[in-house]
């Protein structure tokens, strides 16, 4: 064979290959940390191919919305199990408003979720054993809990400070509960115990101003009346308890969505989903998926739940977006998590501002901090439905920002969101009253004397931090001008126009689209010999 210089090169090059080629693939040592795609994972144990690990600390600025913690993860010619939930893992994460813990899961390190204002929504997996001292303590959103009968140990002040939580279910095999593991939980009216009452430590309830009875399987043994100095009920057969009802959901097209419900009883439950009042054939257990949701899929979905005596139902919403709206996305800095993003800044020059709801792709959940902070041109400015948050300082500022509407998701408003907004004269919020970061998100507004709220919804005083409140009814007026029926209201007030021609409104439907005209909106009707009936709605 005769050899030239560019075989030598070639053959050269082969032998490279060949040698990296045998290189071993990355992979991580024990206590190595790595990231993948979603979060961040510390190496616990390694055998061969495989091994476990535990979710490391986050960024408390990610993740954001809801998420799932996966059973294995993979690096180079590795696969992990997902086995814990390190000290402090979530800590802060004031963006996460739902976890998903997987099966693989044994435990939850201590303060894992602590102080994640805006998680609502919790499932344990039935693989946990134990939940850590403080895992989630201040957890400000959360409303409901169902601690699985794998766990055996609620630590120390776990929900400590879970200001909104008004369920909890006890799991059968919990057989102790920390020093004041419920303290301040100052909803909290329903926990409900699977078995025989556990061992507990000192002061677990306090300052739970609502408790005053504890429920109990009736088959149980060991319980007294009082108990803990509060008076305990056995469940009866009959009995069905709702620990967590489906929520109300947004979602992109072509994502996934899912509902679930957490109910006890001690006799047998079966389910049933419904959607727009028509049974789903098929959907009989206590969560209900809907993959790769599109438009259609939008609408009310219901659960029944049933034993042999009595039945309960629970209704939710999904709403999937099929549209963006809002200005354009080169006139906003953001950060992007997964499917959701965070608005982080304001590039543009627009006095009137509409936040979009879709930047690249990815759900706005979130008006991050300082976002608008001195935007002191800023007169008008839309949230889109789609937002859970406004973190602190967020508006900071915008002296001469009028009026706001806060969207119904809306679960979280950081301290000195909208401090200084010196001209802010109206508040109007679609949903159930927020949590709260600090006493100072609506300081330094001077002008501001009245919060308005939709009547139905929650969680309202009067004063509600330090503001008078009231319900939001926008005034609708008319006037006869050249044949027709002119209607107005205030385009602040977010309201849209319905109409039925029948005595009392028996079937509204979309009256069309007003023109707006420096704030106000104007709609107009020909004037015929029927019957018309016009409305205001807030959704």
């Amino acid at each position: 064979m005769r050899f030239t210089v560019e075989t030598v090169r070639a053959f050269f090059w082969l032998v490279v290959l060949a040698f990296l080629l045998c290189l071993p693939q990355s992979r991580a040592a024990v206590g190595d940390t790595f990231t993948d795609d979603n979060f961040k994972y510390t190496v616990l144990t390694e055998k061969g191919t495989t091994g476990t690990v535990s979710v490391a600390k986050q960024s408390n600025t990610i993740p954001s919305g809801a998420v799932t913690i996966p059973n294995t993860v993979t690096l180079g010619p590795m696969t992990y199990n997902v086995t814990g939930i390190a000290t402090t893992a979530f800590i802060a994460c004031n963006g996460l408003t739902g976890i998903t813990i997987s099966d693989s899961v044994v435990s939850i390190g201590v303060a894992a979720f602590s102080k994640c204002s805006s998680l609502v929504n919790i499932t344990i997996s039935d693989s946990v054993t134990n939940i850590g001292g403080s895992a989630f303590v201040s957890c400000s959103s959360l409303m409901s809990i169902t601690i699985p009968d794998s766990v055996t140990s609620i630590d120390v002040a776990a929900f400590a400070g879970c200001s909104s939580l008004e369920n909890v279910l006890i799991g059968k095999n919990v057989t102790s509960i920390g020093n004041n593991a419920f303290q301040y939980c100052t909803s909290l009216t329903n926990i409900i115990f699977k078995a025989n009452p556990p061992s507990m430590g000192r002061d677990v309830f306090y300052n739970c101003t609502e408790l005053e009875t504890i429920y109990y399987k009736g088959d149980s043994s060991g319980w007294t009346n009082p108990w803990n100095s509060l008076t305990t009920i056995a469940l009866k057969p009959e009995d069905i308890c709702i620990i967590s009802a489906p929520v109300d959901q947004m979602v992109l097209s072509n994502t996934d969505a899912s509902f679930a419900v957490s109910a006890f009883s001690p006799a047998e439950l079966s389910y049933q989903w419904y959607k727009d009042g028509f049974p789903i054939e098929g959907a009989t257990s206590p969560a209900y998926f809907i993959v790769n949701a599109q438009g259609e899929d939008s609408g009310s979905y219901t659960v029944t739940m049933s034993n042999e005596y009595a039945s309960a139902g629970r209704q939710a919403t999904l709403d999937v977006v099929t549209e963006r709206t809002g200005d354009p996305d080169s006139d906003f800095q953001y950060t992007l998590d997964g499917r959701t993003a965070t608005i982080t800044g304001y590039l543009g020059t627009k006095k009137i501002v509409t936040i979009p709801n879709i930047v690249e792709g990815c759900l706005v959940t979130r008006i991050g901090d300082h976002a608008f902070a001195g935007c002191s041109g800023l007169t008008s400015i839309t949230i889109p439905d789609s937002a859970t948050s406004i973190e602190r300082g967020a508006f900071r500022g915008c002296a001469s920002l009028t009026s706001v509407i806060i969207p119904n998701k809306v679960t979280f408003i950081g301290d000195h969101a909208f401090y200084g907004c010196s001209g802010l004269t109206n508040v109007y919020f679609k949903g159930d009253a927020p949590s709260i970061g600090g006493s100072h998100v609506f300081s330094g507004c001077k002008a501001l004397e009245t919060i308005y709220y939709i009547e139905g919804t929650t969680g309202w005083t009067n004063p509600w931090e330090g503001i008078a409140t009231a319900a939001w009814v926008p005034e609708l007026v008319y006037t006869i001008a050249g044949g027709k029926l002119v209607l107005s209201w205030a385009a602040s007030s977010g309201a849209t126009l319905e109409v039925s021609g029948q005595a009392g409104g028996g079937l509204w439907t979309h009256a069309g689209e007003p023109e707006v005209e420096e704030g106000i909106c104007y709609y107009e009707a020909p004037i015929t010999s029927g019957t018309a009936y016009y409305r205001l709605v807030i959704e």
